[in-house]
């Protein structure tokens, strides 16, 4: 909604009583709508600094002070820098965030996770990751940990699990991509009596079948900065019924592998 100020134009000439009660009509008029266009006054047609125009309602932000403000665009809500909009939209937001109080904020979490098989670099199928922020507000320091089975060749379960640490905030709408480490599932952690251990098949003295090792299906969690569990999912299928060991699925993390896409 873009408003603009009118005059209103007047025709002949009110006096006394008359132009006091007109005066008066027009004053509670504006009054009430107003108070129907506050919800409204933030939205507007705003500028980039290369001048391109968007049509948005400022909705939140953080503080006077911050440099990022929450704006809705066609139903959806995005965190931008202040520095991105026009000089004048950003003395705009200004004199807006210093009417307007700071959103209290929380840290909410809502997570869109999925996964998808692919072949690695060297042969072995791996599975790539994307966990998209659905929460209005951007999050910081989480962990995405992963374990992924496998039928090795002489039809064991095997494992492998590790972890990647999101090096900066995820801002909402945002998606952290990753892939899981490519491993040979002959050569792994064996699922054995409901724990895992140690084991390399090539080593055990149990030939090898002649069937191909297969992905089964990864587990993927999401951990907050205080390592607290915040989503949890895992691959589609009845047939596939793997759990987690224990409650930290531990692993080292690994910055080198996650891309931020936008």
């Amino acid at each position: 909604m873009k408003l603009t100020n009118r005059s209103l134009s007047k025709t002949g000439t009110i006096t006394g009583s008359q132009h006091s009660g007109k005066r008066l009509a027009r004053i509670l008029g504006a009054t009430v709508l107003l108070s129907l266009l506050v919800p409204g006054l933030s939205a507007r047609t705003f500028h980039d600094s290369k001048g391109r125009a968007i049509d948005a309602e400022l909705v939140s932000h953080a503080g006077e002070a911050s440099d990022e403000v929450v704006i809705q665009v066609k139903g959806r809500k995005h965190t931008v820098p202040v520095s991105r909009f026009s000089e004048n939209d950003q003395a705009f937001i200004r004199r807006w965030m210093k009417e307007t109080p700071a959103a209290v904020s929380f840290p909410y979490h809502d997570y869109e996770i999925s996964a998808k098989k692919v072949k690695g670099d060297g042969g072995n199928y791996v599975f790539q990751i994307e966990v998209e922020n659905q929460a209005d507000n951007p999050v910081e320091g989480i962990t995405i940990k992963y374990l992924v089975f496998a039928r090795n060749s002489m039809d064991k379960t095997v494992s492998r699990e590790g972890s990647v640490e999101v090096p900066q905030s995820l801002k909402s709408g945002a998606t952290a991509k990753l892939s899981t480490e490519e491993f040979d599932p002959d050569q792994m952690v064996v699922k054995q009596d409901g724990g895992i251990s140690v084991s390399s098949s090539s080593s055990s003295g149990q030939r090898r079948r002649s069937g191909r090792s297969t992905l089964l299906g990864v587990l993927v969690r999401v951990c907050d900065s205080t390592g607290s569990v915040v989503a949890d999912w895992r691959s589609p299928g009845n047939n596939f019924t793997e759990t987690w060991p224990g409650e930290d699925a531990g692993g080292a993390p690994d910055k080198e592998r996650v891309t931020i896409e936008e």
